[in-house]
């Protein structure tokens, strides 16, 4: 005699919902919560360049700034287009006090985002007041203090 069983298999939620998710849990003060939803849609869809993106955003709340840029460098890995992420890594760069990275990154995101042109010359001017553009390419960049940061509670990205 063959019996049949069904096994019954919850489907995993899709990136989609585990980014609007953590972006509800980040909204609420939900740090923990909302980080690890992020890493829920990466390994839903590891091709997410919006979940590493998210990731990234969260990861420079919670002030890991290196781990933030490894984030935003896979999500602009896999969408070269991708300007928010160009931004957050250029804020990361910026709170480790690398300018001249920090630069780059939003000069690139406004070729890319022309409709956050202004967001972008905001951070540039303010960037260009503390750590002014060398004049060659091979001039290294003036000493500068580390700015001090206020403490944010929602993704910048």
């Amino acid at each position: 005699m063959l019996v049949l069983a069904s096994v019954c298999c919850e489907a995993a939620p899709d990136a989609g919902a585990l980014i609007e998710q953590g972006d509800r849990q980040a909204e609420a003060g939900e740090l923990d919560a909302a980080l690890q939803s992020y890493r829920l849609a990466i390994e839903a869809d590891p091709a997410s360049s919006l979940a590493h993106t998210r990731l990234g955003g969260m990861q420079m709340i919670r002030h890991e700034y290196p781990d933030s840029i490894a984030s935003f460098r896979k999500a602009i890995g896999i969408d070269p287009d991708n300007a928010a992420a160009f931004i957050g890594m250029g804020i990361a760069y910026l709170h480790l006090g690398q300018y001249s990275l920090s630069r780059a990154a939003l000069l690139e995101a406004r070729q890319r985002s022309p409709q956050r042109r202004d967001e972008i010359e905001q951070l540039l001017a303010w960037l260009g007041n503390r750590a002014p553009a060398p004049e060659s390419a091979g001039e290294p960049l003036p000493e500068v203090q580390q700015p001090r940061h206020q403490r944010c509670t929602r993704p910048l990205v």
